[in-house]
């Protein structure tokens, strides 16, 4: 029996060492969204911005399928639904005798391990922009438009329950990364048992929230969360397996995924604002509103690249994710995310300015731009996770939370 918990154990933890990866990737991926929607805005605005890359390349971006590497909302959607399926498995693999002690402190846990270091980065953002409009540095694009008051309110309260960028912009989807994995964690305790009746509550819900209101769409994740968390604590994968012997072998198991793994990328590419066009078009009878549309596809997308993952693990294929610097990348993804923006608006913007004007270009002055920001961003995520955001814990754990 002590063999049997050891390789559950050496399992799972192989399974958040290439999510890690994943975690990691998602943030680049919404550090390189925000670089080319800074620097080159027509890469999300399509034909409404005029186009700055030879051949009209970042015009193309908002709306190919190879968008997808700049479309931040997938990266964000995928982001959300690891954040989502974790804790889901967490509680479905809790004991029946320690369920509600497991489960009241990971939701009493949730909020003040998201709010201390995200509001240390929303003081420091605070003192900074007070200092660079005491120099006068016109460059910057964001006025200091709140006080003190607004700090507290918008950091403590404000940006955890409704879309709210005011401090920093990606901050808007804090309040999601807070309350969907919470709406995951409830609806994974009845799927904690065999229920024919799950796959119902499924789809019910995903259609309820499409349906409801354009907010909501991004609680889609939580419900593909469980439903992941589902397929993966009771063995469905195995299950397919066996009704299908040719994938126990390699190769079909390669391919499956790998189809999967396109499919995913490919519905991660539906444009966030433009018309889209080709064959996204077809999407479009789904839903009159595009927005609601491409978050649902874009979760649609994070999903299958999850189970492209868990299939690819499945067949003992080489584990890319597992490897050193996409292992750095995930232990510094959510101080990636918090800090990333500041560094584009208040040094990015000035960068460009002065390599445009050496290099006679935006495209060559992007190059070294991107560079340098990556460099700065990863060494600050780095200090950042090593000191405030291990403070953050400790003060956690010392609360008894």
């Amino acid at each position: 029996m002590a063999n049997s918990k050891d390789s559950v154990s050496q399992k799972n933890t192989a399974r958040l060492t290439w999510l890690d990866g994943l975690k990691g990737l998602a943030c680049f991926g919404v550090f390189t969204h925000h670089f080319f929607l800074a620097n080159f805005p027509s890469s999300y605005y399509g034909a409404e911005m005029p186009s700055l890359l030879p051949g009209g390349v970042d015009t193309l971006f908002s709306y190919k399928p190879y968008g997808v590497f700049l479309n931040g909302n997938f990266w964000v959607c995928l982001f959300l639904l690891i954040s989502a399926y974790l804790p889901a498995c967490q509680i479905m693999r809790t004991p029946d005798d320690k369920l509600r002690s497991r489960a009241g402190t990971m939701i009493l846990k949730r909020y003040p391990r998201l709010m201390l270091p995200t509001f240390s980065v929303a003081v420091i953002n605070f003192i900074l922009l007070h200092i660079l409009n005491a120099l006068h540095m016109n460059y910057i694009n964001k006025p200091l438009d709140y006080s003190v008051g607004g700090l507290l309110m918008h950091g403590l309260v404000l940006m955890w329950t409704k879309a709210d960028g005011t401090l920093i912009g990606p901050f808007w989807t804090l309040h999601y990364f807070l309350l969907v994995p919470l709406f995951a964690m409830l609806l994974a305790i009845p799927a904690r048992r065999e229920n024919r009746f799950m796959p119902c509550i499924y789809a019910g819900l995903l259609i309820a929230f499409f349906e409801y209101d354009i907010l909501f769409d991004y609680y889609m994740a939580g419900v593909l969360g469980v439903l992941l968390a589902d397929l993966t604590c009771h063995d469905r994968f195995a299950f397919l397996t066996g009704r299908f012997p040719a994938l126990r072998r390699k190769m079909p198991l390669l391919l499956l995924s790998l189809l999967l793994l396109l499919t995913g990328l490919w519905l991660g590419g539906y444009p966030s604002y433009v018309e889209p066009e080709g064959l996204y078009r077809h999407f479009m009878v789904l839903d009159s509103r595009n927005n609601g549309v491409s978050v649902l596809l874009h979760i649609a997308g994070a999903f299958l690249l999850l189970c492209a993952m868990h299939l690819w693990k499945a067949a003992s294929l080489p584990d890319l994710l597992s490897a050193g610097p996409f292992q750095f990348l995930g232990a510094i993804s959510f101080p990636i995310y918090m800090i990333h923006m500041p560094w584009i608006e208040y040094l990015g913007y000035y960068l460009m300015d002065r390599f445009r004007d050496l290099t006679g270009s935006a495209a060559h002055a992007a190059i070294p731009v991107y560079l340098i920001l990556l460099i700065l961003v990863l060494l600050s995520a780095w200090l950042f996770h090593r000191t405030i955001e291990k403070w953050c814990e400790r003060i956690c754990k010392q609360i008894h939370i």
